[in-house]
């Protein structure tokens, strides 16, 4: 559906929108985030969670796969309550659904103890 269409690089830690050919906020059902979240600072998370929301079909599912390691480039390492408070403070809840796979790792797809898999949808 996607072929022709030009995708561009943005960081999402600052406001931006994907316009549709309708000039619409262009929304889909399922956002996808691989170790990313534990790289931003804690106080870009705010935004980058609007990011996410704005982007996100009212029935839309939010996957993602956050570590817990710590490392100079991991600048956000929080524990699960901390990650569903900020979540939940913009209006979406973790929907519990515990998955064990990652799609990022080919080798190894299993989560250690080192990742935190979640699903959040709308409240």
């Amino acid at each position: 559906k996607y072929k022709d269409i030009c995708l561009f690089k943005s960081d999402i830690t600052k406001d931006f929108e994907l316009i549709n050919e309708n000039d619409e906020i262009q929304v889909f059902d399922i956002v996808t985030a691989w170790d990313f979240l534990e790289h931003p600072l804690p106080e870009q998370i705010p935004a980058t969670i609007d990011n996410i929301k704005k982007h996100l079909s009212k029935n839309g599912t939010f996957v993602c796969l956050i570590s817990k390691d710590y490392g100079t480039h991991h600048r956000c390492i929080r524990n699960r309550e901390w990650w569903n408070t900020q979540f939940e403070q913009k209006g979406l809840i973790d929907i519990g659904f515990d998955f064990n796979a990652s799609p990022r790792h080919t080798c190894n797809p299993t989560i250690g103890n080192t990742d935190m898999g979640f699903m959040f949808k709308h409240k």
